[in-house]
């Protein structure tokens, strides 16, 4: 069954196709007309195991909490972020926080491989300030590392920073619409007939899409909030998803 869980409040997020989740919650404050002001909510990480507490570095610098959270289930639950109050990169693993002093650099610098190895891009010449996608499936067993940059736009299916997988013999690409919104496109490009299914509506910024056979997982930024979403192939081929509530709608783009 489709599924659509909306965070307020939320950040930087992650959904797997087992259902394990991350989603940042940046510390809120209340301030008064005096310059004075109440805390509200100190950072947190919503997971799929219950609230997990910032590094107490993040705390202590404010609590808006570490950059592009990416997460994994492979070698045990972990997350890694790059960090907002030191140099370094925040990696949670065996239920703690380790500062790697690596620096991710630039725009989500940093993603788990199908085997929980952690990846981080550093500062380099001639080294993409973009970072990782998503990680296409094996073979080889690690999975191979998408750039941002090789999904960054598709005219033809008018879908922009995307990811793709092959879901049990359906071709899925998921990411931002060139017209807004966020998209499921299926088929493939000059060999099949392109579908195209909005999920969402509006603003939606950071689309990570992952997949386990024909189950979707798929989270979403959108303005003073964070989208977690799960469905299975199925539900776009039967024209069952749901946009933001209402109802869903497909259209050729071949």
């Amino acid at each position: 069954m489709a599924t659509r869980v909306v965070y307020p409040g939320g950040w930087y997020c992650e959904i797997l196709p087992s259902g394990s989740f991350a989603v940042l919650h940046p510390a809120q404050y209340r301030w008064f007309a005096d310059g004075s002001f109440t805390l509200l909510d100190p950072g947190r990480i919503a997971t799929h195991l219950g609230d997990i507490a910032l590094p107490a570095a993040e705390l202590a610098a404010g609590g808006l909490g570490m950059l592009f959270l990416r997460i994994t289930d492979d070698g045990g639950f972990q997350m890694v972020g790059q960090s907002h109050a030191l140099p370094g990169t925040w990696h949670y693993s065996a239920g703690a926080w380790v500062l790697n002093p690596a620096i991710s650099h630039g725009v989500s610098a940093h993603i788990f491989d199908r085997l929980g190895a952690l990846h981080i891009i550093t500062p380099g010449a001639g080294v993409t300030s973009q970072g990782y996608r998503y990680v296409a499936d094996p073979p080889p067993a690690a999975g191979t590392l998408i750039l941002v940059d090789a999904t960054y736009a598709d005219p033809v299916r008018n879908l922009y920073e995307y990811s793709e997988y092959d879901c049990g013999g359906t071709r899925v690409a998921m990411g931002q619409g060139g017209s807004g919104g966020m998209l499921a496109v299926t088929g493939v490009p000059g060999v099949s007939t392109l579908r195209s299914f909005t999920l969402e509506v509006g603003d939606n910024r950071f689309v990570r899409f992952s997949h386990s056979g024909t189950t979707l997982a798929v989270a979403i930024v959108q303005p003073g909030q964070a989208v977690l979403r799960t469905l299975d192939v199925s539900d776009l081929v039967a024209g069952s998803v749901v946009v933001q509530g209402g109802g869903g709608f497909a259209a050729d783009c071949s």
